[in-house]
């Protein structure tokens, strides 16, 4: 076996010809990409032709006059020479296994199958189609005679059942865009980046299988699982220079020698983890500018990783990423490599070098985990279960930074010394931090007063116009889905999936057959996950890109500042946070300007004159526990303009597919996590009791640091997921609402063909036990029990720092009784909680509300009422109280305007009482109050409009 340093040098030298073996993997399946492939009912007519052809884009079958062409065939056919123990080659001829030659000639296209062993004509296309077999063969295991016919609208379905309708014209402008000249197109091939950035774009906007249920697999899940196989497999052969025991056994009928695939199941796979604490690393910001710093060095650092393994060792493409780091598909070496440590030792000495040359890897410490290995490359979610080594610099380091050095501790890093001259030294941080947080003001600089919204970084400027900001964390739980079959947790997967519920003759199945695990159907689970962020993120910047406004203040005289230093105006009446900008000469806002207002009870026009009129002191902060240092005494501005464009109040901290993380005002927190239960309602409807969701909400002042924020998501996001049984009081309506006697609604929509969904929309009787009867939720009965686990909404508000320790859950994954119990609370409750708040607040003030909740929650502790062990009589009786409690409420609002000190009688409706009495039977009364009362602050009554003559209404003069 090669050591490190002959094969690194063997790399080097064979960089263009190893990509060339690569970009195989990638191309194999690339004319189904074609839009006869996706609607073989347009193949124009002629003999032979099946649209199994468009596979192949290496013979005779791809040509102008057919289907036009996608790829440069002469180049495609120039010889290239792996090193040894492979013989040269050429794309062209490793594709061949995929031509219509190796499907039998019966004619009848529906019987046609692979003959067995007659792919390759090389070992390097043998090990092609080793690589093909492991990722795409399982995706296509269709119960004997039930083969799906494909669909004439194509429907891009997701590993959870929704789909999306493609048509022609999309297809055919994707091929088109893949180069307009052969020599354009070879030049894009040979370059990695630029191919890996196409196929991206491209690749994943369709699916690999034109028939249902297997159309949730994309080309590019097919495509990159293919080529990180291919290229794990040969770099293991490159090392161990051999392959292990392919034999030419026969000629096939088109002319060539095929290989034995008997020793196949020789090659196994592992995943290897380059392990860092990202999480830590990132929730040690103070501050917005430190955050978005250090998540940009950790991007570079993975990024620097990926490069060393893919394309300076070549030993494994990046399969997985999240904030702990990336991972990596990788051989498992012959010589007794069962635990890792051939590929630890091959990699560690170039990777300590590749990390040690960047930032962040000169500030955390990183290790290298392995997964054990498997022969179909599963097994992510068992690694990703692994901790990351804690957040300690390397010390040889921390011994450069402290050397000839004494003096406090950098309060941003916590791990270099702070500064005690210059700008650093007044900020009380270390040089390092203090550049890092320049550079994002002076990035942020260049985009104020730009055309269209930009973004923020402060904030002052994020809060909402009460100054208050919330961090929204969502996330799913996607471990069951990485999972391969034989775990103890069970792949979700094989386990709630299914390719058919009925038998050949039609009839439903006791067992229906389920879709199985393989490394592209759990890339297309992580792929859909980190989709619906992606979507979701959009969506979410897109509401929040309001009218919000900057004002640009230019000052009278010249002034000596520092470029893109944050600073206060202030004045008796007036406190304002700018940040100068020296290039322009101009102060810019960085606070919500309807904080500004509201806080100083001024309209935008007149807090405008006021900058006009008023004198101002520049005042600087001087870090952590210092006061304010006067900058200037007295600062006028001749010209006080509003910029157009505006800014949108969204920080997007973290996505993967596991986790989303957002900074947004707290006004607007109720709203996206409407837009978040929204979404997922819409795209997980058919999977939604395996694959929940939990939001929560931390909310506080624009004051509290970042830092506070992120330790109270994390105790949140800590609580074990909750698993219960619900009771179904209404069996299914038309086949597709499931109604629970909580109130919940489970709708399931059907497939864009307008079919019922059979393949995902199942429900089970016991999550934990893996014989447990699975049936259509069409099919589950009234009264009948389904088992799932709960999605949840959590929420705090943090009035100061040392809040945040009150979140903790007991055993029963309920908030710690004597801190509170009434969240989280399912989401599907949420909607309910809002409606009983509406029809509260538009008939009582909010001081008669506080007063009622204080009182219920009184006589909640006086007697002692336990939700999860009361007996049934207790909780009607509890239930009963809370009733009497809202009818002896006064159900009267205050007019406002000319008729200022009457009130109006607003008793809710008989529709309106039933919804509150729902309120309370569901649990979600006493939530709603706190949850605008305390949490939110809800000072509001909204006014009241009559919806219906059955309202009483009445003037009363107050006293």
């Amino acid at each position: 076996m090669r050591n490190y340093a002959e094969w690194l040098e063997l790399i080097a030298s064979n960089r263009e010809v190893l990509w060339k073996a690569e970009l195989t993997g990638w191309l194999h399946n690339i004319g189904k990409l074609h839009p006869y492939f996706f609607f073989p009912h347009l193949i124009p007519p002629g003999p032979g032709l099946d649209f199994r052809d468009c596979c192949d884009v290496s013979g005779q079958a791809v040509q102008a006059s057919r289907y036009g062409d996608l790829l440069p065939q002469a180049h495609l056919r120039e010889e290239f020479s792996l090193p040894s123990p492979f013989e040269s080659t050429s794309i062209a001829r490793a594709l061949r296994y995929q031509k219509i030659e190796n499907y039998d000639s019966s004619g009848n296209a529906q019987t046609k199958k692979k003959l067995p062993d007659l792919r390759a004509t090389s070992r390097f296309d043998w090990l092609l189609a080793i690589a093909h077999d492991r990722v795409a063969d399982l995706e296509k295991e269709i119960p004997e005679g039930k083969d799906p016919v494909p669909e004439r609208d194509l429907a891009k379905g997701t590993i959870f059942g929704y789909e999306e309708i493609r048509n022609a014209k999309d297809i055919a402008e994707a091929w088109a865009s893949l180069g307009a000249t052969h020599d354009e197109q070879w030049t894009i091939l040979l370059d990695r980046v630029k191919f890996l950035k196409l196929a991206g774009e491209h690749f994943s906007r369709f699916p690999a299988e034109t028939r249902r249920p297997i159309n949730d697999i994309t080309l590019w899940d097919i495509s990159s699982g293919v080529a990180a196989v291919l290229k794990a497999t040969v770099a293991r052969c490159l090392l161990e220079e051999k392959v292990p025991g392919p034999v030419a056994v026969m000629t096939t009928p088109g002319g060539w020698q095929a290989i034995d695939k008997r020793n196949d199941r020789a090659f196994r796979y592992r995943f290897l983890r380059v392990a860092v604490d990202g999480r830590s690393y990132l929730g040690r910001s103070h501050r917005i500018p430190d955050l978005l710093g250090r998540k940009e060095r950790l991007k570079t650092l993975y990024d620097r990783i990926g490069e060393y393994f893919e394309t300076t060792i070549w030993l494994g493409n990046e399969v997985y990423r999240d904030d702990q780091g990336p991972v990596f598909l990788c051989p498992v070496f012959s010589d007794g490599d069962e635990t890792g440590e051939i590929v630890r030792k091959l990699v560690v000495a170039g990777l300590s070098e590749c990390i040690a040359g960047t930032e962040a890897g000169r500030e955390i410490a990183w290790q290298i985990q392995v997964s054990s290995p498997d022969s179909r490359g599963l097994g992510l979610g068992r690694l990703l279960r692994e901790s990351a080594p804690g957040l300690v610099a390397p010390l040889e380091n921390l011994e450069a930074w402290w050397r000839n050095k004494s003096g406090e501790l950098c309060p941003v890093c916590g791990l270099r010394p702070m500064e005690t001259v210059g700008r650093a030294g007044l900020q009380k941080v270390c040089s390092e931090c203090h550049e890092g947080r320049m550079r994002r003001s002076v990035a942020w600089l260049q985009q104020v007063g730009g055309k269209g919204p930009s973004g923020t970084i402060w904030l002052d400027e994020l809060a909402d116009q009460h100054g208050r900001l919330s961090l929204l964390t969502a996330e799913f739980l996607l471990g069951p889905w990485l999972e391969p079959k034989g775990d103890p947790e069970r792949s979700e997967i094989s386990r709630s999936l299914f390719l058919s519920h009925t038998d050949e003759a039609g009839n439903e199945q006791e067992k229906p057959t389920p879709k199985m695990e393989s490394f592209a159907r759990t890339e297309r689970v992580k792929r859909t996950a980190l989709e619906f962020w992606t979507g979701l993120g959009e969506e979410i910047r897109h509401h929040l890109t309001k009218n919000k406004v900057r004002l640009a203040l230019a000052p009278v005289g010249g002034q000596s500042l520092s470029h893109g230093h944050a600073y206060y105006l202030q004045n008796a009446r007036l406190r304002l946070s700018v940040v100068w900008d020296s290039s322009r000469a101009t102060f810019y806002t960085a606070e919500n300007l309807e904080a500004a207002c509201s806080r100083n009870k001024k309209k935008l026009d007149v807090l405008q004159g006021y900058l006009r009129d008023e004198p101002f002191r520049l005042l600087e902060q001087t870090g952590y526990g210092g006061a304010d240092r006067t900058v200037a005494e007295s600062i006028r501005f001749q010209l006080v303009t509003v910029l157009d464009g505006g800014y949108s109040s969204y920080i997007e901290i973290a996505k993967e597919p596991g986790r989303w993380q957002v900074l947004v005002p707290a006004s607007e927190a109720d709203d996206c996590a409407r837009l978040i239960w929204k979404r997922y309602e819409t795209q997980m409807a058919y999977v939604r009791d395996r694959f929940p969701i939990r939001i929560a909400n931390i909310s506080a002042p624009s004051s509290i640091t970042l830092f506070t924020l992120v330790q109270a998501a994390w105790q949140m996001a800590a609580a074990p997921w909750r698993e219960e049984t619900w009771q179904v009081a209404t069996a299914a309506e038309c086949g597709e609402t499931l109604i629970f006697e909580n109130g919940a609604r489970w709708h399931y929509p059907p497939l864009r063909n307008g079919k019922p969904d059979l393949y995902a929309s199942y429900v089970r009787a016991n999550l934990n036990d893996p014989e447990a009867k699975t049936s259509l939720a069409s099919r589950v009965p009234m009264g009948a029990s389904v088992a799932l686990r709960t999605s949840t909404y959590d929420a705090e508000f943090l009035l100061a720092a040392s809040d945040r320790f009150v979140i903790f859950y007991d055993a029963e994954r309920k908030r710690r009784p004597g801190v509170r119990r009434e969240f989280p609370i399912a989401l599907e409750m949420f909607s309910r909680l809002e409606d009983a708040w509406k029809i509260l607040s538009s008939g009582n003030q909010s001081g008669q509300l506080h007063q009622a909740y204080l009182f219920l929650r009184q006589k909640e502790e006086e007697w002692g009422f336990d939700e999860e062990n009361g007996s049934a009589e207790h909780e009607q009786e509890w239930t009963s109280f809370q009733k009497w409690v809202l009818e002896e409420l006064e159900w009267r609002i205050l007019s406002k305007g000319t008729d200022q000190g009457k009130s109006t009688v607003r008793r809710p409706t008989p529709e309106e009482w039933t919804r509150l009495e729902l309120a309370v039977k569901s649990r979600v009364l006493l939530p709603a109050l706190e949850w605008h009362l305390k949490i939110l602050k809800d000072t509001r009554a909204e006014p009241w409009h009559p919806v219906s003559s059955s309202v009483e209404t009445t003037e009363v003069k107050e006293s």
